[in-house]
C-alpha cells in the first residue's frame, strides 16, 4: 500500500479492499493473532492487542486485503436498521443474513421471488 493509502482511499484513488469472512472475528483470540500476524500495527489508542487478564472484554478485528482493523473496548454497541443488537445476538444476526441471502438467490428466477434487495444483489459470497 502506498504511504498515503488512507487519504487515497478516502479520495477514491484506491479500489476499496474486500473483506474475507475467514479474517473477521468478534470472539476469537486465535483469529485476531492471524489477522495481525506479519503486519505493521499502528496504534491509535492503547498499545497492545494481546489478551491479558485486564484486557477489555470486547473484540472486533478484521483484515480487508492489505489493511485491517482491530479494536478492544470495554463495550461496543451494534446498531442496525431495526435497533441495537446485544453482543450475543450479533453472530446469530450474521447467520440469519446468510440464510436470507441464500433464499433470495434460490427464489430469484422462480415464480415466487423475494422483493428485489439491492444489498443481496451486491453481496457476493466468499468461496
Amino acid at each position: 500500500m502506498p504511504p498515503d493509502w488512507k487519504a487515497a482511499l478516502h479520495e477514491d484513488k484506491l479500489k476499496p479492499p474486500s473483506l474475507g469472512h475467514d479474517l473477521f472475528t468478534l470472539t476469537s483470540e486465535e483469529v485476531l493473532r492471524e489477522i495481525v500476524a506479519d503486519c505493521l500495527v499502528e496504534y491509535m489508542h492503547g498499545s497492545d492487542l494481546v489478551a491479558t487478564e485486564n484486557a477489555p472484554p470486547v473484540l472486533l478485528a478484521f483484515r480487508a486485503g492489505e489493511v485491517g482493523l482491530a479494536i478492544r473496548a470495554a463495550r461496543m454497541e451494534v446498531l442496525t436498521h431495526a435497533g441495537t443488537l446485544q453482543p450475543d445476538e450479533v453472530l446469530e444476526a450474521v447467520k440469519a443474513w446468510w440464510v436470507y441471502w441464500r433464499e433470495y438467490w434460490r427464489r430469484k428466477s422462480t415464480a415466487a421471488p423475494l422483493p428485489e434487495d439491492f444489498v443481496c444483489e451486491v453481496t457476493i459470497p466468499i468461496k
